[in-house]
Parts: C-alpha cells; sequence; structure tokens
C-alpha cells in the first residue's frame, strides 16, 4: 500500500478558520542559550508553539461536537491508515456544494478513505483557503450508503466521526 502523507507545516501566522487565532511560534530556548547551561558540552534547541487544534491538517473526534462521547486519544493510527480514492471536485467553486452525482458511479468505496481534491491547495496560507466547495448532506449520504471509512475534507459540511456520521 502506497501512504500519502495529507499534512500541512505549520508556520507562524497561516490563515486559519474565520476568527481563529493564527498560530505563534518562537524559540523557548535557543542552542546557544542551552550550551551556556551545561558548560559548553551540550546544545539543544526547544521551540514553544501555541495554535488551536482546527489548524492545518487534523483529524475530528465526537468530542468536537459532543462533550459525552470520546476524544481524539481514543483513535488508533490503524484505523486512519487506509486504502483509498481521490475524488477529483477541482472544477466546483466557492460555496459550492459537492453532491452524490460528483463521484463516480459504480465504483466500490466499501471501507475507503475518500479524499476530495477540491484543488484549494492553491490558496494555503491565504484567506480564499477559508471560502471552498463542500460536502452537501447528499453526498454524505451517499458516501454512507457506499459504506465509506474515512473522508478528507476541508472544514465546512456534514461531519463524519469514526462511530458514524453526524450533522
Amino acid at each position: 500500500m502506497r501512504l500519502v502523507d495529507l499534512s500541512h507545516i505549520i508556520e507562524e501566522d497561516i490563515s486559519t478558520f474565520g476568527t481563529l487565532p493564527k498560530p505563534k511560534i518562537k524559540p523557548f530556548i535557543t542552542h546557544e542559550e542551552s550550551r551556556e547551561n551545561y558548560d559548553k558540552k551540550a546544545m539543544f534547541s526547544i521551540t514553544y508553539m501555541e495554535f488551536q487544534t482546527t489548524c492545518g491538517t487534523y483529524i475530528d473526534s465526537p468530542y468536537h461536537r459532543y462533550p459525552e462521547m470520546y476524544d481524539i486519544s481514543k483513535i488508533k493510527l490503524e484505523q486512519t491508515v487506509l486504502p483509498g480514492r481521490v475524488v477529483d471536485v477541482s472544477y466546483k467553486k466557492e460555496d459550492e456544494p459537492i453532491l452524490a452525482e460528483d463521484f463516480p458511479q459504480g465504483e466500490d468505496f466499501e471501507g475507503k478513505a475518500i479524499l476530495l481534491y477540491t484543488g484549494w491547495d492553491r490558496f494555503w496560507k491565504r484567506e480564499e483557503y477559508n471560502r471552498y466547495p463542500f460536502l452537501s448532506k447528499e453526498g454524505v449520504d451517499y458516501l454512507i450508503g457506499q459504506g465509506v471509512k474515512m473522508v478528507a475534507r476541508n472544514r465546512k459540511f456534514w461531519i463524519f466521526y469514526w462511530g458514524g456520521w453526524t450533522n
């Protein structure tokens, strides 16, 4: 199985969703500062990072919306490594819904992760990144019926969680 890393690099002041704060990254201890603490025999660097958890690439857990349900610490890495299929919806425009008809018909999606390729990566680190095509409830219902396990997506739509789908 070929593995594909979908993560973004978190950098200082990248655009985040809406009014959420942008990341702050700064040295906590530099190599030079640490060297002074160890008689110049050792050195290291420690970075201080401050960011909200929906910054960049992330996985939601049911707890994100439902406080009585489990959080991300309960999701096993094995649950996130799945056979996948890229579905190209790059023809969709800002705020346009992704519908059931936008998925290849007659294809077996059972147990797969679906990556919706919107082409919005061209806007990464820019404000336009937050105005994207979204997966409609109709699209979600179609994927549920197909037995999809996970959807990689931009933020705005009915959300899939490990225990099922919810709105």
